[in-house]
């Protein structure tokens, strides 16, 4: 058998009894003078300089929302590869090489791969360029960065280079060879439209001599310990 709850009005008077007070209270509030003496508009405009403070702070946060979300907002590519291969065709060779998916559709847009060089004396140059890009959503491009030289006994030497091109015995007009122990900065930049993406990192050549000129380190852009853009700036 089921027993009834007890009746109670403790829910009820606790809904309607804060409606009288609430009414009691906003007209003591409105009889008394000491609202016409605070300064609404100052207040108004301390709480706007405020949150513009955060948003300019926020422009120079790069690790800010705001930064996300324009990055997020401007994204045209992902990168899903970043590596050296060592290709064992003639002329033997390590290549370094990026892979790219782009995640938007692209029409009449521009592909940039700038280096810019650690060492001193040396200017940013650029490798690839490439104007009225037409791509397809999710369309893979894959981008060589350089080619580096494997000595072999009896095997011509071929020059290291900068960029698509295999490096050959005689280094050609406009070439850029590519500097042993040497540190440099890697920038592609892609546009499409009105957006805009820049993908950075940095290349490494370890130990990269006259005896073995094979080993490259990448780093990505997360992982770069020194930035060389400050010196040359970001155009």
């Amino acid at each position: 058998m089921r027993h009834r709850p007890p009746v109670t009005h403790i829910s009820v008077l606790g809904i309607l009894l804060p409606l009288p007070l609430r009414w009691l209270l906003e007209q003591y509030a409105a009889n008394q003078a000491f609202w016409v003496n605070i300064p609404f508009g100052t207040i108004t405009l301390l709480f706007v300089a405020f949150w513009i403070g955060l948003v300019i702070q926020d422009l120079y946060n790069k690790d800010s929302w705001l930064h996300k979300y324009w990055r997020d907002w401007n994204r045209l590519f992902d990168v899903h590869t970043l590596h050296s291969e060592h290709v064992r065709d003639d002329p033997e060779r390590v290549a370094v090489y990026v892979l790219l998916k782009f995640i938007r559709k692209i029409r009449g847009g521009e592909l940039v791969v700038t280096v810019v060089p650690s060492y001193k004396g040396a200017s940013p140059f650029v490798t690839h360029k490439e104007v009225q890009l037409n791509s397809a959503a999710f369309e893979d491009r894959k981008l060589t960065i350089c080619t580096l030289r494997v000595p072999r006994p009896h095997k011509l030497a071929i020059h290291s280079l900068w960029g698509e091109t295999i490096g050959g015995v005689t280094l050609e007009q406009g070439q850029q060879s590519v500097t042993p122990q040497s540190k440099n900065l890697v920038s592609i930049a892609v546009r499409g439209g009105w957006r805009r993406q820049k993908f950075d990192f940095m290349v490494d050549f370890l130990h990269a001599d006259r005896l073995n000129e094979s080993y490259v380190y990448l780093q990505r852009e997360d992982d770069i310990l020194f930035d060389v853009r400050d010196r040359y700036g970001n155009g």
